[in-house]
């Protein structure tokens, strides 16, 4: 066995629905640690991008957290394109770093290669602990190219929006007790 279900069925490695009909949540949601997998209020994700991401620059980005809601990450994805947008391009070597606002802590201990943050074109980059990113919070995203040549790159934090402190009896925010 490769990993819990819910880890292999967001990877893609089994079958997501149910009952054939298509993908859900549900595995997703499985990712979620206990405290919070009834308080998520919707699936969601907070884009970005780096264009152009020239030649051994390294660019910065920003992502503001909604004042209403928290934000669960479960794991993060990266298109990379020429500079026309016209070809999808290999993850080529980038250097990585994620910086908290909130806490004003660095996720990782120095820059690291995209591939290990982003994941491959067949498997995203499932975080190995679900993320929480505070509301109002600024989550601060750096890319340094390490090639020649110009590409440009979308990145996307994908989770769940949470309302903390929710009370996980009222329908609102429990999924289970939710009717119509």
């Amino acid at each position: 066995m490769t990993g819990p279900p819910a880890v292999r069925a967001a990877r893609g490695n089994i079958p997501m629905g149910n009952d054939g009909g298509g993908p859900t949540m549900l595995p997703l949601i499985a990712l979620l640690p206990p405290q919070f997998m009834y308080t998520y209020k919707y699936f969601g994700s907070y884009p970005t991008s780096f264009q152009p991401l020239t030649a051994s620059l390294t660019l910065t980005s920003q992502i503001t957290i909604e004042v209403s809601t928290d934000f669960i990450v479960t794991y993060a994805m990266c298109t990379t394109l020429d500079t026309a947008n016209a070809v999808v391009q290999a993850l080529n070597p980038v250097l990585v770093q994620f910086t908290d606002g909130a806490s004003q802590a660095s996720l990782f201990q120095q820059p690291t290669h995209a591939l290990n943050v982003y994941g491959d074109a067949s498997n995203p980059g499932i975080f190995a602990m679900p993320y929480v990113i505070t509301r109002s919070s600024t989550f601060t995203i750096q890319h340094q190219n390490q090639v020649a040549t110009s590409i440009n790159q979308y990145i996307a934090l994908v989770g769940f929006k949470s309302l903390a402190g929710s009370n996980i009896n009222d329908p609102r925010y429990n999924p289970f007790l939710r009717q119509g």
